[in-house]
């Protein structure tokens, strides 16, 4: 039976080059894994639908589709980016920040796939960063601070409202290669019996991490 582990963030906290150095460790070391990043690879919409509820629910379905269509190959481990937690998460900032009312997030998140069970991820890490050191990453983000301050505020509160197993890593203070291994860490404390830290231990010291 396939492990989900689902990652969400925010802005700049090095999510991307996290999963896919996380996703090529671990195929190395023998585990049959399958990333599933934004839309499954799919076309997005047009572009002027981002920032909207449509764009979340297109994601969101393509997402969920992706899912469903992999865990029938039964990998050993699915990494998800932008799943059906994420998706929750951009309805709650979308009605938070009045772009969408209680009343449309819900009616959107009662469609189908967003009520399917064998969606929600054995695991929900949060890659976060500060708002200090993603201005720091990316200079850009200083043209809509308030926006990134109050993206990391509501990302917070919804981890925190989040009942199921979770785990939060903030790259803060840490190197691309120390994240990565952070979450190998993480996997392996919440799965012991892959072994995961053990049969990485030996080449921890040669991970190579994408600039």
């Amino acid at each position: 039976m396939s492990i989900m582990i689902e990652f969400s963030g925010t802005p700049d906290a090095g999510k991307t080059t996290l999963l896919n150095s996380l996703n090529d460790i671990l195929n190395k070391n023998g585990y049959n894994t399958v990333f599933l990043g934004e839309a499954s690879g799919k076309t997005l919409p047009p572009h002027n639908l981002r920032g909207s509820l449509g764009y979340n629910e297109w994601v969101g379905q393509n997402a969920c589709e992706g899912m469903l269509d992999t865990l029938q190959q039964n990998p050993d481990i699915l990494l998800v980016d932008r799943g059906l937690l994420d998706f929750r998460f951009w309805n709650y900032f979308y009605e938070n920040t009045g772009k969408a009312t209680h009343e449309e997030v819900k009616a959107l998140q009662a469609k189908e796939p967003f009520n399917d069970i064998r969606l929600v991820p054995d695991l929900f890490v949060a890659v976060t960063v500060s708002v200090e050191e993603a201005l720091k990453r990316n200079p850009s983000l200083l043209k809509k601070v308030d926006w990134v301050k109050e993206h990391n505020d509501l990302f917070e509160q919804f981890y925190d409202s989040y009942k199921g197993p979770k785990e939060q890593l903030d790259t803060t203070s840490l190197s691309k290669k120390g994240a990565v291994l952070h979450a190998i860490d993480i996997i392996d404390t919440q799965f012991p019996k892959l072994h995961l830290s053990a049969k990485t231990t030996t080449d921890r010291n040669e991970i190579e991490i994408e600039p």
